[in-house]
């Protein structure tokens, strides 16, 4: 698996997501490129807090200041073609700090009538 960062790679290597088991709904590989096979992946961990991160909207590493449960979802759509697999991949992370403490205030009288 290609990383642009080497801090991303070794953050990869953490939780889990540089080596993935795919896992299809069928009993075999489709050959059909009208009915492809859906190949998915799901991984969860945990990101200690204090531990480095690569932060991609900044391109630098920061500190995690709380946990954050990661999960993270992979998937791959396509059909064999002879010996080449011919399809899209895609994949996405959601990652939610624990621990943030929530204010819920309430709703202005000026809204609540417009409801």
């Amino acid at each position: 698996m290609h990383f642009p960062h080497e801090t991303m790679r070794d953050f990869a290597v953490a939780i889990g997501i540089d080596r993935n088991r795919y896992v299809i709904r069928e009993a075999s590989v489709s050959e059909n490129p009208n009915a492809p096979t859906i190949f998915e992946s799901t991984k969860q961990s945990v990101l200690p807090a204090g531990e480095p991160v690569f932060d991609m909207t900044r391109w630098s590493l920061v500190t995690s200041p709380l946990p954050v449960q990661m999960v993270w979802y992979a998937e791959a759509i396509g059909y064999l073609d002879g010996n080449t697999f011919r399809g899209t991949y895609s994949s996405r992370m959601l990652a939610e700090p624990q621990g943030i403490p929530l204010t819920v205030r309430p709703m202005p009288r000026s809204l609540a009538g417009a409801i």
